[in-house]
């Protein structure tokens, strides 16, 4: 599988979307890149048309912009206002769905997460010791069936 990257000018509209769908906290702590970073990695395990049809909505989204990359603040956030509320689905979905994976790599970052005390990892540790202490028998003995039994039946004519 490829990795998926924007185009240079993809990057440019993302970098002046971050901050207006996330707050202005993205530019002020350095994270934008790193977003955009985690949107790049989570479209490269999605399927090709999922990334054709984000850069082709982002291409749309800039030229009904006449070059979003080049707003100001204001302006940037007003232009994405009209998309959210629009009344054609198209817009108003692609407006949803880039929230959407921006939110995504914002909060992929190993910094995000320690500053919201978010710890998958500890938790996983944690709740699989419980499930073995409350399922562990059974568990035991599903495994010790299977192993002791065909668990597929025999089917057609027999051998002779």
């Amino acid at each position: 599988m490829a990795d998926f990257t924007f185009p240079a000018w993809g990057w440019d509209v993302l970098r002046r979307l971050a901050p207006v769908v996330l707050t202005d906290d993205v530019e002020r702590l350095g994270l934008v890149d790193g977003v955009i970073r985690e949107m790049e990695r989570l479209l490269t395990a999605a399927p090709g048309p999922a990334g054709v049809a984000l850069i082709a909505g982002l291409g749309t989204f800039n030229v009904g912009a006449r070059g979003f990359a080049r707003m100001g603040p204001a302006e940037a956030e007003a232009y994405f206002e009209t998309w959210w509320h629009s009344p054609i689905p198209l817009l108003n979905q692609f407006a949803k769905g880039v929230k959407a994976l921006l939110c995504f790599g914002y909060y992929e970052l190993p910094g995000v997460q320690a500053a919201i005390g978010y710890t998958p990892t500890e938790w996983i540790d944690k709740v699989k010791i419980e499930r073995l202490e409350r399922f562990g028998k059974e568990i035991a003995a599903f495994e010790a069936e299977l192993l002791t039994r065909d668990p597929l039946p025999r089917t057609g004519p027999r051998p002779r």
